[in-house]
């Protein structure tokens, strides 16, 4: 029986060997075979490839996200430190025209270091005291604008008490020049819903348009004169003889940081 399957098999080799055609159909089965297996090993691996490469790129996006992250606050630090001194070079500029416009006067300047939050439009308090030559009633100027009053004064500190204070406003005696002449009143307050200083007790009639200028008269012979105020943003009549002049402010009383103190 053996020898008879063994004959078979070899008869079938031989007649396989010799047809051609079916070695070509063999030939043509086991290489697709071949493919598909092939591609059954390398389609995983490729695929586990692209997954691992595109964590890859996530992991970099993050980085460089990162470092942008990273470079911008950088920036966002460089540019809020280049406002600071473009601020602080406004205002020694300014303290250098006050000084050269009032020759012979007391000029000093000092930094903001104290401000309440619940205060805001109280005080501020400075860097400078009595050893430095600050005393009680000294201008307090920001950017060659009056802004207040020196209140109090210790050996290195000192307090300006803010024009805009509408609870311990300190009356001043001002000027506002009109086309027709010089009219005197008294700065008696603050409008904190118009942003505007109130000027009233005027001496005179005369006309006075706005954005007339408005300075320190001095007339109390305690107040430097000729110190700017703001400029009149309109008039308000009450009857023939009472009228209120808003006034607003020359200096921006939200930024302080370097003020200019002025005395005798």
């Amino acid at each position: 029986m053996s020898v008879v399957i063994v004959t078979c098999v070899a008869s079938l080799i031989f007649f396989l060997l010799r047809d051609v055609g079916a070695r070509r159909n063999i030939s043509h089965g086991l290489s697709k075979i071949s493919m598909s297996m092939s591609s059954l090993v390398s389609y995983p691996l490729s695929t586990t490839k692209a997954f691992f490469s595109d964590l890859s790129s996530v992991d970099e996006l993050r980085k460089e996200n990162s470092g942008l992250q990273e470079k911008l606050t950088l920036l966002e630090s460089y540019d809020e430190k280049m406002k600071s001194l473009i601020a602080e070079n406004e205002s020694l500029k300014a303290s250098l025209d006050v000084k050269n416009s009032f020759e012979g006067r007391k000029v000093l300047t000092g930094q903001v270091i104290g401000r309440s939050t619940v205060a805001w439009l109280d005080w501020i308090s400075l860097d400078v005291g009595e050893d430095q030559g600050v005393s009680n009633n000294m201008l307090a100027l920001s950017n060659g604008h009056l802004i207040g009053l020196v209140s109090q004064t210790s050996s290195s500190f000192s307090t300006v008490n803010l024009l805009t204070n509408t609870g311990d406003l300190a009356e001043i005696p001002v000027k506002i020049l009109a086309k027709s002449g010089d009219v005197y009143g008294i700065l008696s307050g603050f409008d904190v819903q118009k942003n505007a200083f109130l000027v009233t007790k005027l001496n005179k009639k005369l006309d006075i348009s706005k954005d007339s200028q408005v300075l320190t008269s001095g007339l109390d012979g305690k107040t430097v004169a000729n110190v700017k105020l703001g400029k009149v943003l309109e008039v308000v009549s009450e009857d023939e003889l009472n009228r209120t002049v808003y006034v607003t402010p020359g200096a921006d009383f939200d930024h302080l940081s370097y003020v200019t103190l002025l005395g005798e």
